[in-house]
């Protein structure tokens, strides 16, 4: 059975757990972060005086399973951050879920080739 994906906040960042699958995806697009000008100052100010006040990061180290769905809720969440002039960063990604956006093209878009599963929070 697919672990419920959950989408939280902790220190200045957010964190996404549990499969990124068709079952789980849905209520996710529901939960898209807020790009505006003071959820960001808000995220950086979580996260420590020196973190640029437009950029958001996504932890992704807790991720289990991933499927297309997956990979197209990361390209949206990507898409709403660029139209609103905001810079989305996810880390730790799973090999999966790298190795998928190698396969489809997209590994640029969503710049995972450098947040392997142990980078640091």
């Amino acid at each position: 059975m697919p672990a419920p994906a959950t989408l939280t906040r902790a220190r200045g960042r957010l964190e996404l757990a549990g499969d990124l699958t068709g079952g789980s995806v849905p209520g996710l697009f529901a939960q898209t972060p807020r790009f505006d000008a003071e959820s960001m100052a808000e995220s950086a100010a979580e996260a420590d005086a020196s973190a640029e006040p437009a950029a958001l990061r996504i932890d992704l180290r807790a991720v289990g399973e991933v499927d297309s769905s997956g990979l197209a809720l990361l390209l949206h969440w990507r898409g709403v951050a660029a139209r609103a002039n905001a810079r989305l960063t996810f880390t730790g990604a799973p090999a999966q879920l790298r190795e998928m956006a190698k396969i489809t093209g997209v590994e640029t878009l969503l710049d995972l080739a450098t947040s392997g599963a142990n980078a640091a929070p």
